[in-house]
């Protein structure tokens, strides 16, 4: 489609309309697939989390789908979404063009195609020949371009959350020193190598037992051996969420900054002032002519300085004279009824104004504004502005794994002694979770909160967490139950983690801890 439209031999060029309507209507189907974009979170990586296995004879197996695989399944959801995004768009796009951005859009168009084609001052734009012909290109060329995007993004999320394996071994075997470069892995700054480390890890301890017995018999490590920095790793990673949790419960901080400013006033008020040195600074107009001292004019003016002073700067100064007041009042009384005037009352606007505010947020232009109590949970448990819940979950998994296999793999007992460290953290963590899905009042923007029987209060993704800490729980005291009395740890804390597993259930029944 080219930007000209010669017409017939005698008539004067035109601005072809076709091509600006076409690209309007691209850019429409771009818009919508942005939204979509950030609507359904297309650069979340959901990395499959290991189930812990508690004997390690039975590792577990890959929970990952292969690329084509997963591609082969999602081919025709891909499909249909690029119809919806190709017809959406472009209906509304026809509409807005003509009712909207048609004006606009020539006028953009018209000086950029005078650059390149000899265009008369006075040219006029060609409309819209052909439609059938122009809906046809439009429809074929946007649902290839929703296509390449759909498929592109999905081949992306495919091939990035596979395993970290390379040829069927770990992504570190190739290394000089696998354990060495697996621990600069787990102490990443950036998110996704760490991610990633922590996953390989994972991997490592559930189906690969040579590897682990490596891991649990590296002792000679600058900075401790390989369990020690590996287990402080992992209960930082879980131990956060409560530093989260207590960070959240704190006062705000605009009411701390209030406190502070408000103590530095008083402190600067208590301070001893410095004698005066000079004359204050006028407060008069300098640049108007001095009337000569001593004179009618000069008293009248100060007299009236002080006076008007006296009124806007006295404490409880009213600006409205009485009289004035009760002019409002004899007006209000005369033109407005009983109803209006009620209705005119600050309490009565502002709740007017509250319910307006809530009509909003309950309509769909209202849902970016909302802070769902879901959002704000989640935003706390596991982190912020990225999830950290794939490191925390896999955390509780490797160190469930070995400390389940370092009763026959552990011949240096390292790792026993630093399983009461292991319950003292997940049993807090769990607790605090507990807790403040329970206290935390939800914000006043949430019109979708419902707070009977609870259901308000049930996120999907911190019950995962809550339950992968649970599951990691129970395998530690599943191992470790019968050695209870030579671990240090008491029998109310015995008590309290079998209370948090569920251990009164049969189906979840713990062996017997022996009381200290």
């Amino acid at each position: 489609m080219g930007w000209i439209d010669h017409g017939k031999s005698w008539e004067r060029q035109k601005l072809n309309e076709r091509p600006v309507f076409f690209r309007t209507l691209l850019l429409c189907v771009a818009v919508a697939q942005s939204i979509a974009h950030l609507y359904r979170d297309y650069d979340s990586l959901r990395l499959p989390e290991h189930t812990a296995s508690n004997n390690p004879e039975t590792p577990a197996a890959s929970p990952v789908e292969q690329p084509f695989a997963q591609m082969r399944r999602s081919l025709n959801s891909v499909v249909l979404q690029c119809v919806w995004y190709t017809l959406i768009p472009g209906i509304l796009g026809f509409f807005a063009y003509f009712l909207l951005w048609r004006k606009t859009a020539l006028s953009i168009a018209f000086p950029i195609a005078r650059v390149f084609y000899p265009l008369p001052k006075h040219a006029k734009a060609s409309g819209i020949n052909d439609g059938t012909d122009f809906i046809l290109r439009f429809v074929f060329e946007a649902f290839l371009l929703n296509l390449i995007w759909e498929t592109s993004n999905l081949a992306f999320t495919a091939f990035v959350t596979q395993e970290p394996l390379k040829k069927g071994g770990p992504l570190t075997a190739d290394s000089k020193d696998p354990n060495g470069s697996l621990l600069a892995g787990l102490k990443a700054k950036k998110d996704v190598p760490r991610s990633m480390a922590f996953w390989e890890l994972a991997v490592i301890t559930q189906r690969f037992p040579d590897r682990r017995k490596s891991i649990l018999q590296d002792l000679d490590r600058k900075g401790g051996s390989s369990w020690s920095q590996i287990l402080s790793l992992c209960l930082n990673e879980i131990g956060l969420i409560t530093k989260r949790i207590q960070d959240c419960q704190q006062l705000p901080t605009s009411m701390a900054r209030g406190d502070e400013l408000q103590a530095q006033t008083q402190y600067q008020q208590a301070l001893p002032t410095m004698p005066r040195i000079v004359q204050p600074l006028q407060q008069a107009n300098i640049f108007t002519n001095a009337p000569p001292r001593g004179s009618k004019t000069a008293t009248i003016q100060a007299d009236l300085g002080a006076l008007a002073k006296s009124f806007g700067q006295s404490p409880g100064a009213n600006p409205t004279p009485p009289a004035a007041k009760k002019l409002l009042t004899y007006t209000s009384n005369r033109l407005l009824t009983d109803g209006q005037r009620t209705s005119l009352r600050p309490t009565n606007i502002q709740s007017k104004v509250n319910g307006y505010i809530m009509m909003f947020l309950r309509s769909p232009f209202g849902t970016p504004l909302r802070q769902s109590f879901a959002r704000r949970v989640t935003a706390v448990v596991q982190g912020t502005p990225h999830s950290d819940r794939s490191n925390i979950l896999f955390s509780t998994q490797i160190l469930t794994t070995l400390a389940t296999c370092s009763i026959h793999e552990d011949k240096f007992g390292q790792v026993a002694k630093d399983v009461p460290s292991i319950i003292r953290t997940m049993v807090p963590t769990i607790q605090s979770i507990q807790i403040f899905m329970q206290t935390l009042p939800p914000h006043w923007t949430d019109v979708e909160f419902d707070e009977k029987g609870g259901e308000g209060r049930k996120v999907k993704e911190v019950e995962e967490v809550v339950e992968g800490l649970r599951a990691g729980l129970e395998g530690v005291l599943t191992a470790f139950g019968e050695y209870a009395d030579g671990l240090g740890l008491s029998a109310a804390e015995i008590r309290v983690a079998k209370e948090l597993v569920g251990a009164g259930k049969e189906k979840n029944k713990l062996p017997e801890m022996k009381q200290v």
